[in-house]
This record gives C-alpha cells, structure tokens and sequence, in this order.
C-alpha cells in the first residue's frame, strides 16, 4: 500500500523562529552550498536562498505533490535554485555526488527514523553541517542525538524541534 501524502501545513510561530535560526546560521558561518529535503510551502526554501549568496545553490528535495500546488518561491531566486521531485531514498545519494561539497544538508522531510538515518548518512560525507527539523518529533525516535554521538559531531546550535552540528571529518571536495 503507498504512503498517504498529507498537504503541509501552514507555518507556525516556532516554525518561523526556525527559519530565523538557518538564516542566521547561513549567515554567520557564509554558507553558500545548502541541499535540503523538504520543502512544503516553502518558508524555509525562500529564507535559505535569501541567505546564500547571489552565486550559492541551493538544492530542495520534495515528493509530496501538495508542494507543488502550494511552493511559493520568489522569482529572483531561481537562478540559485534547483527543485528535484522525488523521494530523496531515491535521488538523495545523486544530488550529493553531483553537487560534491555541500556547506549545510537540512533535514526536513520525511520524519521517520529510518528515513532520517538514511539521509543524514548519504549527506555527511559531502557536507559540512548537517541541521534538521523536527528533532523530537515522535516517529524520530533517538535517531539525531544517536547519529551525532556515533559521528563525534559537534552540535552548535540545539533548540526544542531543531538543530544544527559540525561534521569533524569534512574536507572539501575538489
């Protein structure tokens, strides 16, 4: 039996404070290489290509077709902005090998454990920072502070639903 996709909902106020966080985060660490799965209306999609620079990519992967009646992203920024469509157990591993060095993988898609683990392991050898959403959510189990403890990561940033860590073995790919 498929999966039953859900239509994203609206964004909220701690939601909103979230993407604060990943713009300030961009920011100050001058991140230009961000790939993120999940994308819903696309509050944190807009927010992520007003914070990298004008020659930056952003990469967002989605495969809720709710998205793709409901994505509202600016105009200006489709010059730095690539959508691909499909389950990122499927297309998460080409995106990194042809993307190469990713400055920050953002979780925010499918929140299972499985489904995290997976993502966060194809993306941590090419990236250096790995933030997710929806830390605690209940289908998440443990699987952020396991994948953390078992990689030494860093966590520079943690908040209630969110957070962001260093990748200590990252090295640019050439």
């Amino acid at each position: 039996m498929a999966e039953k996709k859900i239509q994203p909902a609206p964004p909220q106020g701690i939601e909103l404070k979230c993407v604060d966080d990943i713009v300030k985060f961009i920011q100050s660490k001058k991140l230009r290489v961000v790939v993120e799965t999940g994308v819903a209306f696309g509050v944190s999609t807009n927010a992520i290509l007003g914070a990298i620079p004008d020659d930056g990519l952003l990469v967002s992967i989605e495969n809720n077709p709710y998205t793709l009646n409901s994505l509202l992203v600016l105009p200006k920024y489709y010059k730095k902005w690539l959508f691909v469509y499909g389950d990122s157990a499927d297309v998460l591993s080409n995106v990194v090998k042809l993307v190469g060095s990713i400055d920050l993988f953002w979780h925010d898609g499918l929140h299972r454990a499985t489904a995290m683990k997976q993502e966060y392991e194809t993306a941590l050898p090419h990236s250096r920072f790995i933030g997710s959403h929806d830390i605690n959510h209940p289908g998440a189990g443990t699987v952020w502070n396991d994948f953390v403890e078992e990689h030494n990561m860093e966590v520079l940033l943690r908040r209630s639903k969110w957070a962001f860590a260093r990748n200590p073995d990252w090295k640019p790919s050439k």
